[in-house]
């Protein structure tokens, strides 16, 4: 049986299910965050059985788990990686080392490590909330404010002096932040973003890449807005970005995992962003469309120790894409949704799933968790990939009540 310490904001189980099927049974660990999550243990139950963890202490879960003949535990989500980490080790099974997963869960543990290692990332300062100005003039502006850990693009600004710093603090949640260099982009993504990722499969050490996917043009300040794969990179900025992320993993002590890891392209070549201890957002819906390597089996085939099976050199032969439509940065309150229908009959659209058409809406909080339609699909060129973005962009419009 796997374990999976499940997360509703990650992988939807449906799909891990399903991804689950031919491998092992699912026990779903719940009962860990904070809020309640939206999707009920009733409805994991159908999917599997439910193990319901609480506070702090895991001897209980422990026991339960072996009881129940676990053999591989995982998270798809960050909040999730350390207490599956903790579950693994304290039940004997496959996992990285506590250590690892902590640097993998905390932005300012990569930074580190990455610096140790000389890789190319950017500089970076703890940003004292009590004085928060001695950072900002360690790093320089202009500069990026983040959580040390979070994902998706929550709580993320561009910060251009003390003002903006003081502004974003102000509105930001009670949390540890870092304040980093602003890497200006190459512009050798094209009409792209300039931040890429590299999709890998680690197993004993030995790292295989499997993709790289590019970034449809964020909106501001730093949501993004779609993925797309194969990323438009070749030759030998490709080959530095693979040595980059690969790199990146070696010096974080990765040893087992599918790991997403994000670059950005800039004019002295690819600088780290941060390394994902999981699969990352929709990668696996991307290699669906291509007919690629089967992303979230083989992550739970190396949680329970098997091998992978998806091959490094397969070779797409057209570009999946996934678009997101975010709100602009003023919504407060989504009050309707246009143009789905008329999305589905864009050339290269395959799918399109409305993700919320009213309601309260929170721009920076969300991330790009704040975006109401996600649509998917193949074009077999660049040049059709951009079209139908733009497309997509026009088609789907948003009535919302702004912030004051």
């Amino acid at each position: 049986m796997v374990g999976i310490v499940f997360d509703s904001l990650g992988t939807s189980a449906m799909e891990l299910a399903a991804a689950a099927q031919d491998l092992a049974d699912v026990v779903w660990i719940t009962g860990w965050l904070e809020e309640a999550d939206p999707v009920s243990p009733r409805l994991l139950g159908r999917l599997g059985t439910v193990v319901e963890h609480r506070g702090i202490e895991v001897d209980g879960t422990v026991d339960r788990l072996r009881e129940l003949g676990v053999s591989g535990l995982i998270a798809f989500t960050d909040e999730g990686l350390p207490l599956a980490g903790q579950l693994a080790g304290e039940l004997g099974v496959i996992h990285n080392p506590i250590g690892v997963t902590s640097t993998l869960c905390d932005k300012l543990a990569q930074r580190q490590a990455a610096a140790e290692a000389g890789l190319r990332c950017p500089r970076f300062a703890t940003v004292d909330r009590a004085d928060p100005y001695p950072a900002l003039a360690a790093v320089g502006c202009p500069a990026v404010l983040k959580p040390r850990r979070g994902s998706g693009s929550m709580w993320t600004w561009r910060i251009g002096g003390e003002d903006d710093l003081a502004a974003a603090l102000a509105s930001a949640p009670d949390a540890e932040f870092t304040v980093e260099e602003f890497i200006e982009g190459s512009g050798a993504g094209g009409p792209w973003s300039d931040v890429l990722s590299v999709e890998s499969v680690v197993v004993e050490g030995d790292i295989r890449h499997l993709a790289a996917t590019g970034r449809l043009p964020f909106a501001p300040p730093f949501r993004e807005t779609g993925s797309f794969m194969p990323s438009q990179l070749r030759g030998s900025q490709l080959a530095e970005v693979l040595d980059l992320a690969a790199g990146s993993l070696k010096a974080f002590g990765v040893q087992f995992g599918v790991m997403h890891t994000e670059v950005k392209l800039s004019s002295g070549g690819p600088v780290l962003i941060e390394v994902n201890g999981r699969p990352g957002g929709g990668i696996h819906r991307l290699m669906t469309l291509l007919g690629g390597p089967p992303l979230l089996a083989d992550a739970l085939r190396v949680a329970l120790g098997m091998p992978p099976v998806g091959r490094t050199d397969w070779r797409p032969d057209r570009i999946a894409f996934l678009k997101w439509k975010v709100p602009p940065l003023t919504a407060r309150r989504i009050v309707a949704v246009h143009g789905l229908k008329d999305v589905q009959a864009l050339a290269g659209v395959e799918g399109v799933a409305a993700t919320r058409t009213s309601g309260p809406v929170d721009p920076m909080g969300e991330g790009f968790l704040a975006r109401v339609a996600t649509v998917e699909g193949t074009t077999g060129s660049y040049a059709e990939l951009a079209e139908v973005d733009q497309a997509i962009e026009r088609t789907i419009t948003v009535d919302f009540e702004q912030s004051p």
